[in-house]
């Protein structure tokens, strides 16, 4: 158990999950911050506490020369943390399934919804809630050692942040170890197509496409009809994936399809993803710019009615583009290309032999302008990249989009 009361605790980080940290221990032990003039003769650590978007840093390597513990603000918020967890990790489709579980046990229990969704998990260990239900990044998972949710939950896995983990292998062993420390009495859900991957385990395993599944207009559980397809509103079927495997996870708390029913009628898809923005010169405008992935870019696509104009390209996240060329469906006929990543798709389209117009753009508002023109029913914003060679954050990126289409 790492000892925390009375401790020097060093906190890298000054973003929410740093200042949450902070906070959370302010009372019990002794939190600073990092200083860039830090010298270590100034003063004992013992612990330090990390925030997810820092991969590197100078004192991990004086850490490990010290064995000072490095651990992530998601493990500090467990170790704080004496309620039952339930944790969501995946290349795509966390926050939803985050959400839809927060949203189905919202009437039978007092839930807290944090973590990488942007509420901070130290932010909310002092509060009373029966349950909580949190989205972890690999980049959390990275310096977690004791972190032990009730549920643990994969959305899926697939090609992403190759940049930061190295390889695909590393990439599948973080995303896997969320389950290390669960014991018999705890539930591990992930899709079969995962199981060659599996990891040593204790816990109960649950293949959510073997337990959940849609039959005859409706959504099972176990051969139970739980709810009517016509009560999903949200587009995609990869978003009924994640209602499926939310619904696994409610239904193990004990909630009962009423509540089920109503979280999934009332739910709403957060900003940037797969967002109808406008209908503007006869086309309709996708906001999916949460899309940083080729997985999920192609499942934008497959959910796209219609001829479409897909716009691609961003900051480089260390994989090849020859998969998603090699699988946009039919109804994508014309893709703008921009950004960083614009040699690397042209190249991986190239080696696919892919048939439809590529176009480069200088930049997202060419490729608004561009669309405009076009002769099709949909333009999307699905850029299977991430969006830091010109924005803050996919936010920014999509509320860019939002902009340039609402004053065509």
């Amino acid at each position: 158990m790492v000892e925390i009361t009375n401790k020097n605790i060093m906190i890298l980080g000054e973003g929410a999950s740093g200042k949450a940290a902070f906070n959370a221990l302010k009372e019990i032990a002794k939190p600073y911050f990092f200083m860039p003039l830090f010298n270590s003769d100034d003063i004992l650590i013992d612990l330090i506490v990390t925030s997810p978007g820092i991969g590197s840093h100078p004192m991990f390597d004086f850490a490990l020369k010290n064995n000072i513990p490095i651990i992530s603000e998601i493990e500090l918020g467990f170790l704080l943390n004496e309620k039952p967890i339930i944790a969501i990790t995946g290349t795509n489709g966390k926050t939803t399934v985050t959400r839809l579980i927060g949203d189905m046990l919202a009437k039978k229990y007092k839930v807290a919804v944090c973590g990488n969704i942007g509420l901070p998990f130290c932010s909310i260990v002092n509060d009373n809630h029966d349950i909580i239900v949190v989205e972890v990044s690999s980049f959390q998972l990275e310096r977690c050692f004791l972190f032990k949710p009730h549920i643990a939950l994969i959305t899926n896995i697939t090609e992403d942040h190759l940049d930061r983990h190295g390889s695909m292998q590393n990439y599948i062993n973080i995303k896997m170890s969320i389950s290390k420390n669960q014991d018999k009495d705890n539930y591990f859900i992930l899709p079969s197509e995962l199981r060659e991957f599996l990891p040593e385990f204790k816990s109960k395993l649950i293949y959510s496409d073997k337990n959940a599944y849609i039959n005859c207009g409706y959504i099972e559980y176990k051969g139970e009809k739980v709810v009517s397809l016509s009560s999903v509103k949200i587009e995609g079927q990869h978003n009924k994936k994640n209602i499926m495997q939310a619904i696994i996870a409610a239904k193990l708390m004990g909630v009962d399809n009423e509540d089920i029913i109503q979280a999934i009628e009332k739910f709403k898809i957060d900003k940037h993803r797969l967002e109808l923005v406008s209908i503007v010169g006869g086309k309709r405008w996708y906001d999916d710019s949460k899309a940083t992935n080729i997985d999920s870019c192609i499942a934008a696509c497959d959910s796209m009615i219609g001829d479409t104009a897909l716009i691609l390209g961003g900051s480089d996240k260390g994989y090849d583009y020859d998969q998603l060329f090699e699988n946009l469906p039919k109804q994508i006929k014309v893709i703008f290309l921009m950004g960083e990543t614009v040699f690397k798709m042209r190249e991986s389209s190239s080696l696919a032999k892919y048939d439809p117009m590529i176009v480069g753009a200088e930049d997202l508002n060419e490729a608004v302008k561009l669309a405009k023109d076009l002769s099709i029913i949909n333009v999307l914003l699905s850029p299977a990249a991430a969006s830091f060679d010109r924005y803050k954050d996919y936010k920014e990126r999509g509320e860019e989009f939002r902009r340039l289409v609402n004053t065509l």
